[in-house]
């Protein structure tokens, strides 16, 4: 019997397969990455949710990844990796912090503004890569070109940015709970210059500014600035309703607006010491008085293409009538009336708040007193240096009347 050629048989004829990659247990390829697969428990249903690592170039990587996973799931220190970048935190942040209802729109701005300068730094990090030698690194990088009080405003939100990423089980502990900020050694000239007073108008330049500026409506509003210390915003937002006794003013909110007339915002003054009445002097009231008869007349000249919604005190004059003066109007108007009276282009509407603090002072008032009327919740360091500085000259005064009387003996 002739003998069978193994080459014939038809089960031998099919090609053998390659010989598999040997992976670690758990491990899988996928698009030339390499991944370590694994499993938790969902808290709130206790099903269980298959997961997998980021890829690595290495199966021995990913099984190395798959070890520190599971001891972590041992010990209960596991966090889930995730693909939030900082700047995607701060961004999800924000979003959440706005949706509370409970803060102000100048407030999220301010809060946004400070978080461009940690997502800067950072913003391309994973949270989870986020140590607390990185996050020291950025305030010591931004301390550089940046003021104390800025990184201090910054350094507070990122704390905040952080616990919630804590509280959400997306990082084991907060990066900046413990970091610093660091000081500056001052040179002498910026010694000197922190010494100084902020500017303001003494009585004579008072009067001087006041003449300077065009159009009646503009010179009440920088007299009743100077003579009430009330905040630009606050200012803005009075309606005519808010002097209703004559004798006093309530002071319940300040006007925002970002980008518009049209889109103002009233909303709570800046603090709960804010929200105040305020005693008003005879000047102040003459000039309330006179901008009530002059805005009845100017609503009355516009006709239905006056703003009727709100009775706002102080208005725009030409585009959008009726509508809440516009921060920019108002500096706009001071800068000009500044020049033609000579005087330092370098003050503004709060300038006037500043020169509130030195009339009071010079009046005789206490400190108590004006800071009542300012609406401080606590001592202002600007407003205590202001009062001391005219209180001071005014005693020197009357000591120097001590010679006086004497010399009027000899």
């Amino acid at each position: 019997m002739a003998r069978k050629n193994p080459s014939n048989n038809s089960s031998n004829n099919k090609p053998r397969k390659g010989k598999e990659k040997e992976l670690p247990t758990n491990v899988r390829e996928r698009n030339g990455k390499y991944h370590y697969r694994y499993s938790i428990k969902n808290p709130v249903s206790g099903k269980r949710i298959q997961k997998e690592s980021v890829g690595f170039a290495t199966p021995r990587e990913a099984e190395k990844e798959g070890r520190r996973i599971e001891a972590e799931k041992l010990l209960g220190t596991y966090v889930d990796k995730l693909k939030d970048t900082v700047a995607d935190w701060c961004d999800h942040w924000l979003n959440w912090y706005a949706s509370t209802g409970r803060v102000k729109e100048i407030t999220i701005n301010q809060r946004a503004n400070m978080l461009g300068l940690l997502k800067s730094q950072i913003g391309g990090l994973n949270l989870q890569e986020v140590t607390e030698e990185i996050y020291q690194e950025v305030l010591h990088r931004l301390s550089i070109v940046h003021s104390f009080n800025t990184l201090s405003s910054m350094h507070g939100v990122a704390k905040r940015v952080f616990l919630r990423a804590v509280q959400k089980g997306k990082i084991k502990s907060n990066p900046a709970e413990h970091a610093f900020i660091p000081k500056k050694t001052k040179t002498f000239e910026e010694r000197e210059a922190s010494k100084k007073l902020p500017r303001f108008l003494e009585k004579h330049e008072l009067i001087k500014f006041l003449a300077a500026v065009e159009g009646s409506q503009f010179r009440r509003v920088f007299a009743l600035l100077a003579y009430t210390g009330m905040r630009l915003g606050e200012l803005s937002s009075l309606f005519v309703e808010d002097f209703s006794d004559e004798v006093y003013l309530n002071i319940s909110k300040t006007r925002y607006a970002p980008a518009s007339i049209v889109k103002y915002q009233l909303t709570s003054p800046k603090n709960e010491s804010s929200d105040r009445i305020i005693h008003l002097s005879q000047r102040a009231i003459s000039v309330i008085k006179e901008q009530i008869v002059w805005r009845k007349a100017f609503a009355f000249s516009k006709g239905n293409d006056f703003y009727k919604e709100r009775q706002f005190l102080f208005v725009c004059e030409k585009a959008r009538a009726g509508y809440p003066l516009y921060p920019t109007l108002v500096s706009k108007q001071m800068k000009r009336a500044l020049s033609r009276a000579n005087l330092p282009s370098n003050l503004t509407p709060h300038s006037l708040r500043h020169t509130y603090t030195s009339l009071m002072a010079e009046a005789g008032a206490d400190l108590d007193t004006i800071q009542a009327q300012l609406g401080h919740k606590k001592g202002s360091a600007v407003t205590r240096a202001i009062y001391l500085h005219v209180t001071k000259a005014r005693e020197k005064r009357d000591v120097d009347r001590l010679d006086a009387l004497l010399d009027a003996c000899e």
